[in-house]
């Protein structure tokens, strides 16, 4: 961190007003690296962003290796829009099974998922017109659906 800082102050002829300006391990990072890595440093990447204990700036503010205990919940949607963007990248489905476990454990007895009311925040959700049980459910299966095939695995067969 103060080997970054001395670079941004250097470079820039100032101090980083935020950790926005300095720091690695934000959102843009990890959205502009994907494809562009070798897997060996794709591999140090996602270890880096899972083992981080401020989540992933941006996004979400706690660890990423540690799913939340509440699935229906603004902090679900925001983690899954974490994972969402380490998902693109190759190595990503060795890296987020654990994700996949808290995924499947989450699923309701219809094989949908439902992040609940409160993760109504006007960046993830809602994806549909509006905010109903029916459509909560729709839009939460379909971004949930859409980490599965991130992952080129198959949805569980409940689903």
């Amino acid at each position: 961190r103060d080997n970054d800082i001395a670079a941004f102050t250097e470079w820039r002829g100032r101090k980083p007003k935020s950790e926005f300006e300095t720091g690695f391990g934000m959102f843009y990072h990890a959205a502009l690296l994907s494809g562009v890595l070798s897997p060996k440093t794709e591999d140090f990447l996602l270890d880096y962003y899972l083992s981080k204990p401020d989540g992933m700036f941006y996004i979400y503010d706690k660890p990423l290796n540690k799913p939340p205990i509440v699935f229906a919940s603004r902090s679900a949607s925001r983690y899954l829009a974490a994972i969402e963007v380490l998902s693109r990248y190759g190595r990503a489905k060795d890296k987020l099974a654990f994700v996949i476990d808290w995924l499947t454990a989450n699923q309701d007895e219809n094989g949908q998922w439902n992040f609940g009311e409160k993760a109504k925040d006007g960046i993830y959700f809602p994806l549909s017109d509006r905010w109903d049980k029916t459509a909560r459910l729709a839009d939460s299966t379909y971004r949930v659906s859409k980490v599965f095939s991130a992952l080129s695995l198959s949805q569980p067969e409940d689903a």
